[in-house]
């Protein structure tokens, strides 16, 4: 059975399998797009919308019934999360903006990947790659629940979207903190260095706290290239221990991307990091910005 026969036969099955009290209910089959990829999945419809419940991956449970999960037992399992009830999302009223501020925080993601989202949720772009925000409901010890701020929302939150992107970066920073430090090989700095957050949960995005750029600026006054590694890592690297920008291009196709774990993709074009002016930007732009100096 390949997968697309697979959502047909187990959702008409897990339908079968449905408490007596949601009788008028279907469960329907939906594309969700996520920060971190997409998937196949199902929700609990009722009068044309849909429930409180929570969201199944379909795609997730084919590949249990390939390894040998009997149908019946995938019904059931659908059929459990598509009828436990999620906790509405309580959010501060949009005066508190202090308790608002401390749940806010940033990812960064691949445009590319991410493009169908762009209509719905606030953005920004630094060559291809994505930045949103994103609000914690919930979170215990390293484990939390978030969800990704939409206009919707961010106008609930009484904020503009500039208001919105400094308060996440600045937050950003004491939920995640940044972790910065040199690649030290044979016992000597290699001229480079790794930028992430100590949980190394979308540290890419690190790179935007302040003071980590601070710390950039100060390790390469002169600025450095940029290697966006994964969501995980940018890796830093001095322009003075390469002999052209076309080597790290090749180390990036050929050595970072193929051994990337799946999700983790964010671009695979390079970067510069612009010491002076303290922000990242596409390599492309760099010689502008030098010429623009000289002139």
């Amino acid at each position: 059975m390949n997968n697309k026969e697979f959502y047909d036969v187990i959702l008409a099955m897990a339908e079968k399998f449905l408490p007596p009290e949601y009788a008028d209910c279907t469960i329907a089959p939906h594309y969700f797009s996520k920060i971190d990829g997409s998937y196949q999945g199902a929700y609990l419809k009722r009068s044309g919308d849909y429930s409180q419940g929570c969201l199944s991956n379909l795609d997730g449970w084919y590949e249990e019934y390939l390894k040998g999960e009997s149908l019946e037992e995938i019904a059931r399992g659908i059929v459990s999360e598509v009828t436990t009830k999620v906790p509405e999302l309580e959010l501060p009223h949009s005066t508190d903006l202090k308790e608002i501020h401390d749940k806010l925080f940033v990812r960064m993601s691949s445009f590319e990947k991410n493009r169908k989202l762009t209509e719905t949720y606030p953005y920004r772009l630094i060559g291809d790659i994505m930045i949103t925000c994103h609000f914690i409901v919930s979170r215990e010890n390293d484990a939390f629940s978030s969800v990704m701020i939409n206009h919707d929302l961010r106008r609930k939150m009484g904020m503009s979207d500039d208001e919105l992107f400094e308060a996440a970066i600045d937050n950003a920073e004491s939920l995640f903190p940044g972790m910065f430090g040199p690649v030290v090989m044979d016992g000597e700095f290699s001229g480079m260095c790794v930028v992430s957050n100590t949980g190394m949960l979308y540290g890419a995005s690190a790179i935007l706290y302040p003071q980590i750029r601070k710390e950039i600026a100060a390790m390469y006054p002169k600025g450095c290239y940029a290697v966006p590694s994964s969501t995980v890592e940018f890796m830093l690297v001095d322009p003075e221990r390469i002999s052209s920008p076309q080597t790290l291009c090749d180390f990036h196709k050929n050595y970072s991307l193929s051994r990337m774990v799946e999700g983790q993709f964010l671009s695979g074009r390079m970067y510069w990091f612009d010491s002076e002016n303290m922000k990242l930007i596409p390599v492309e732009e760099k010689d502008t910005l030098l010429r623009e100096k000289v002139a």
